[in-house]
């Protein structure tokens, strides 16, 4: 069976997609598109070639695709060769109208969205939370989401680990990612403003683009943490091997369906390089299922607001000072992988 991977977002986070599925789908070769190959070419089952010119291919073909829009156009190549496998990237209407409010926009996404649930013949989620979601949303078509799998945003580290000692005993902390509204920075600084009060000797890193440097010296001056803030801009190349630097990450998460049911990979970023982490209680069962409980602490989201033990966070920040458990958080992100099954969608599908 030839599978194809159709996907027409060249971003960072799109690649990282792309990554997770060639690692585990289970095949001889995959194919993507032509424009990809400065991307993936390190893959070598990857193979390129024009959209068109693969569906014109005799025999029997998969088509892996990440958003509704594209899977409303795909559905005029279904039949009984062609077989769609859906993999979401996200909730497609409740993100619109998370962002934008628009009902209008909502309906007709929904509207699409029904019809490529209905279409499609296999699905590959991020998460039971995310299948659930869908299971609510669409009941009479439980039988098609029957054909499917599970397999969370997760990537092969490529950092070999080999010197885990640093020069200095400060407390490391690391924010990695954007500013938008969902991200809840404001929490983020917040937390961190308590755990410097308890300890000077801090670090606070924010890894972000350029544009939201104002806005964080602008939080750091709120919280009075000015002094304890270094500000960086990191390529997604270099992003490892900065991240192994630091002893703890930290995500904030409100508890809306749309972070409910995702698999942040940012949570995959951190755990990955080594790193403990802080999170929200609403993404704790994700972290459950990678790493030991002594290894994360949760911070309880209310009504725009988070509560927490200031004492347990404490003792929690000081356990992992100096990359302590680097080691046994590796051990355990290893060990979480390694159970990942593969996907052979020839078995699925029954073609011998």
């Amino acid at each position: 069976m030839r599978i194809y991977i159709y996907n027409n977002n060249f971003s960072e986070q799109s690649v990282r997609q792309m990554e997770t599925i060639i690692t585990f789908l289970e095949c001889d070769k995959i194919f993507v598109d032509k424009k990809w190959e400065n991307n993936l070419k390190d893959y070598s089952l990857v193979e390129y070639m024009d959209f068109q010119e693969f569906v014109n291919i005799s025999g029997e073909k998969g088509i892996v695709y990440f958003n509704i829009i594209d899977g409303y156009h795909l559905k005029q190549y279904k039949n009984n060769n062609v077989k769609l496998i859906f993999r979401p990237r996200g909730i497609i209407p409740e993100e619109s109208y998370y962002k934008n409010k628009n009902i209008f926009k909502k309906f007709v996404l929904n509207f699409i969205e029904s019809k490529v649930m209905k279409y499609t013949d296999f699905f590959i989620f991020l998460s039971e939370n995310q299948k659930k979601h869908y299971l609510m949303k669409y009941p009479k078509l439980q039988k098609n989401m029957d054909n499917s799998t599970i397999l969370p945003n997760v990537k092969i580290t490529s950092n070999n680990f080999s010197d885990l000692s640093r020069g200095d005993s400060k407390l490391k902390i690391v924010y990695s990612g954007g500013f938008s509204k969902w991200q809840n920075i404001d929490l983020v600084f917040k937390v961190v403003s308590k755990i410097i009060f308890e300890n000077k000797a801090c670090e606070f890193t924010v890894l972000t683009f350029d544009e939201n440097f104002k806005k964080a010296k602008e939080l750091a001056d709120l919280y009075n943490i000015t002094d304890n803030l270094c500000l960086k801009y990191v390529t997604p190349k270099g992003l490892d091997e900065e991240l192994s630097y630091y002893d703890i990450g930290i995500i904030i998460r409100d508890n809306n369906i749309i972070n409910v049911a995702a698999s942040p990979f940012k949570i995959i970023d951190y755990i990955s390089n080594g790193l403990a982490v802080i999170v929200t209680e609403n993404i704790e069962d994700q972290i459950k299922k990678i790493i030991n409980q002594d290894y994360f602490f949760s911070l309880n989201y209310r009504d725009g607001d988070i509560t927490f033990s200031e004492e347990q966070l404490s003792n929690f920040v000081v356990s992992m000072t100096d990359g302590k458990n680097k080691l046994y958080i590796l051990d355990n992100y290893k060990s979480y992988v390694s159970e990942i099954e593969k996907i052979n969608l020839e078995g699925i599908f029954n073609i011998e």
